[in-house]
């Protein structure tokens, strides 16, 4: 016996059953095409990230090897800090230079990229040489020296240039500088 609808709901529903969209979510009707394709995106998606992560744990690696220390190679990284810290161009010299003439623009570029310049780079080749116990205290050094630019640059800012604030966060740099330097001491030569 066939059944048969006589309302008009009833007929809506079979009506919808076989049309693309889904009622009453108004979905999409997913076929066998788009399943296929979802799961070459996934696993595009696996590989590229599982890629990522072996390239990316490859170079971590390949930076924390030492190179060999010599009193010469020591010598020079440390050198790299003292100018920086003393000397007549170094960037110590032009912050307070550029706070003293109230450049506040050009004292912001400087501490842009004077993190990367000097944290990362001159104090993360000094920190290579030093003892596996003093890294810990090099990273807290380090991280304060972040602090310290970002006192800076904010003392630099529109509407919040303040003089006093600025130097006070600079001879805190110029202290956490002198700190690392004075670890040099502490440095076991490889020859």
């Amino acid at each position: 016996m066939v059944r048969r609808f006589n309302s008009p709901f009833f007929a809506f529903l079979i009506l919808i059953s076989h049309s693309r969209y889904v009622y009453p979510f108004n979905i999409p009707k997913i076929t066998n095409t788009e399943v296929v394709q979802r799961r070459n995106f996934l696993r595009e998606t696996v590989f590229a990230t599982s890629a990522a992560v072996l390239i990316s744990s490859r170079s971590a690696s390949a930076k924390e090897v030492a190179p060999p220390k010599t009193r010469e190679s020591v010598q020079a990284a440390f050198d790299s800090l003292k100018y920086e810290l003393s000397g007549k161009d170094g960037s110590i010299a032009q912050m307070e230079e550029k706070i003293d003439a109230q450049d506040w623009v050009g004292l912001m570029e400087i501490t842009k990229g004077y993190d990367q310049e000097l944290r990362k780079g001159k104090v993360g080749k000094a920190k290579l040489y030093l003892p596996p116990e003093e890294k810990n205290n090099l990273t807290t050094l380090s991280n304060a020296i972040t602090f310290d630019l970002i006192g800076i640059n904010r003392n630099a800012r529109p509407g919040q240039q303040n003089s006093s604030e600025a130097k006070r966060y600079l001879d805190e740099l110029r202290k956490d500088l002198q700190t690392i330097i004075d670890k040099q001491n502490l440095v076991q030569y490889s020859e």
